[in-house]
């Protein structure tokens, strides 16, 4: 498959985590979207600052899909995600923080929090990794956006019929 193909097979679906409830699925999914995304600032490759979008991107995916209802499983939401990851509060704690020191807390064998705490333990690259991720996620977002505005036209006009 082209990569402008996959590229738009990662926004057509309705929900792009839908058969993705395995730790390897997981995996499979981050590789599809790094692969098929680049940052918007097209910054310099730099194989750390990759590395750790991927495990970022990993923890929360696994996070949506283990701990989210469906409709929270979207491009849209990891983006919202990451956004509360880069303000800090007066203890130097994001929300994205809070939220994994939560599941830490209640479920500390899962994958989600083996690859968060892993990606902040390169700290250094966490808030340019972050970056990263949002860069790549701004094109998917719009388009789903749109999608959605599209869905719920459709909707609209057959609820008025």
């Amino acid at each position: 498959m082209r990569t402008l193909d996959k590229f738009f097979a990662l926004i057509n679906e309705n929900n792009p985590f839908l058969n993705v409830d395995t730790n390897i699925e997981v995996w499979r999914k981050v590789e599809e979207f790094m692969g098929t995304t680049r940052p918007v600032e097209h910054r310099e490759f730099d194989q750390v600052i990759a590395a750790t979008e991927k495990l970022i991107l990993r923890a929360i995916i696994s996070y949506l899909i283990t701990f989210q209802p469906e409709k929270e499983r979207n491009y849209s939401t990891i983006a919202d995600l990451l956004r509360a990851g880069l303000e800090e509060d007066e203890t130097g704690k994001t929300e994205l923080d809070t939220l994994f020191d939560w599941v830490k807390e209640n479920h500390e064998d899962a994958f989600c929090v083996n690859q968060y705490f892993t990606a902040k333990h390169i700290d250094k690259n966490f808030e340019d990794a972050t970056i990263c991720l949002l860069d790549r996620l701004t094109v998917l977002e719009i388009l789903e956006s749109d999608k959605l505005k599209q869905e719920n036209m459709h909707e609209d006009k057959i609820i008025t019929k």
